[in-house]
C-alpha cells in the first residue's frame, strides 16, 4: 500500500514554472529518492488530458494528463488562477 501511494505521488508536480524567456514551462517532481527532484520542461499545448478505460475507473480520473511520454497529475484547483491553467493547455 505505501509503495502504490509513493508511486502515485511521483507524478504529482511540486511546482509549475513559467519561463517567459525560453517561453516554456517547467514542472518540478519528486524524485526515485525523497530529497530528489525531477524536472520536466515542455511548451504550451504539450498538456493532454488522458482518457483510458482504466482511468475512467479511477476517482482521480479528471486530473490525470499526459506531458509528452509523462502522465502527471494536474488538479485544476492547484493553479493560482484558472487562466493560468487555460493559457497552458492552449495550443496558441
Amino acid at each position: 500500500f505505501n509503495v502504490s501511494i509513493y508511486a502515485i505521488t511521483l507524478r504529482y508536480p511540486h511546482r509549475i514554472y513559467y519561463n517567459a524567456t525560453a517561453k516554456e514551462y517547467i514542472c518540478i517532481l519528486t524524485g526515485l529518492l525523497p530529497s530528489q527532484f525531477r524536472k520536466l520542461n515542455f511548451n504550451k499545448g504539450e498538456v493532454i488530458r488522458q482518457f483510458t478505460i482504466i482511468s475512467s475507473l479511477l476517482p482521480w480520473r479528471d486530473a490525470i494528463f499526459k506531458i509528452g511520454k509523462k502522465t502527471v497529475f494536474l488538479v485544476e484547483n492547484g493553479f493560482r488562477t484558472p487562466a493560468d491553467f487555460s493559457t497552458m493547455m492552449s495550443k496558441r
